[in-house]
């Protein structure tokens, strides 16, 4: 009886066709003997083979998903990052927005978390912005960031391309942690430049509430925020909770405040991170960034810890 240490399967990733790719950690140090064959056992002049054998060199790229985006005041727009990875590197990957024109909000940082692919953010415009010229568009730096075997590795994602703003949306929509409680000009500021990034702090294995708000312009209908994908970049194991069969969505007639619920399992690590809301059915608007903290012990003005909602089942 001996181990055999190695796996054999088609590329994973589906980027070698029917080829095979695996990786093989030797076990001690020593020479091993890589045998290719037919798994059915057939074997002839023309079953021809090629084999290469090296070192993981583990690597990542990045496509910026938001180079083009036409853009209303006072609303926001989704964007996505998407990592190629390659040879296993699992890392956490961070992309950094410098030199944001006047009047525009970027977040400084978007992650993608280890061992995912994609993350979100959305660009957000103020009431008075101006159009961005072309040299502060092209200004704009986008630079992809992560630790690679104990070395930090930068690499440049090129130029932002174009950014249109044009009049005002259909609806907008913001995120607030308890719109009852918000004073008169607080309501009023709701929906103007001086409403700040809303911070919404949870502990693993909870639930939380917070009230999602909208504000109609041009449309008196349905507004779709998505089913199981409406919290869009919350963290891993982190959802928003008690959507029903309809999805989170604010329905006509009743009302333009809905009672949102968020749940983290309990297996969240501690970790900060923008997430955001977006309304698909209407040209994708998006809410001002929320930021969300996962603490495992909050604690309250007199130091004692705060209890939460058990996690919904």
């Amino acid at each position: 009886v001996f181990d055999i240490p190695y796996e054999n399967d088609d590329d994973a990733e589906r980027k070698l066709g029917t080829d095979s790719k695996l990786f093989f950690t030797a076990p001690v140090d020593g020479t091993f003997l890589v045998k290719v064959s037919d798994s059915r056992g057939f074997q002839g002049e023309k079953y021809s083979y090629s084999l290469t054998a090296r070192s993981p060199r583990p690597d990542f790229s990045v496509n910026f998903g938001g180079r083009k985006m036409k853009l209303k005041r006072g609303s926001g727009r989704e964007f996505s990052v998407t990592a190629t990875r390659v040879d296993n590197f699992r890392g956490q990957i961070d992309v950094l927005i410098e030199n944001v024109p006047p009047g525009l909000r970027l977040p400084g940082k978007i992650s993608i978390q280890a061992n995912h692919y994609k993350a979100f953010g959305t660009c957000h415009v103020l009431q008075e912005a101006q159009q961005p010229t072309a040299e502060q568009i092209g200004n704009i730096r986008l630079t992809a960031v992560a630790n690679l075997n104990g070395q930090v590795v930068r690499k440049d994602l090129g130029r932002m391309e174009e950014m249109l703003i044009e009049d005002k949306p259909r609806v907008q929509a913001r995120v607030v942690k308890s719109y009852s409680r918000l004073t008169g000009d607080q309501k009023k500021d709701l929906f103007r430049d001086k409403a700040g990034v809303v911070e919404l702090t949870i502990q693993p294995g909870t639930t939380i509430s917070a009230d999602l708000v909208v504000k109609r312009n041009q449309h008196d209908g349905d507004i779709d925020f998505g089913n199981a994908e409406s919290g869009r970049n919350l963290p891993h194991g982190v959802f928003v909770d008690n959507i029903g069969l309809n999805g989170l969505r604010i329905i006509k007639g009743q009302g333009d405040v809905r009672e949102i619920f968020i749940t983290a399992a309990k297996w969240v690590p501690e970790q900060t991170r923008l997430f955001h809301l977006r309304a698909n059915n209407i040209d994708g608007e998006t809410t001002l960034p929320i930021r969300l903290r996962v603490e495992k012990q909050m604690k309250n003005s007199a130091g004692d810890g705060v209890s939460r909602k058990p996690a919904r089942r």
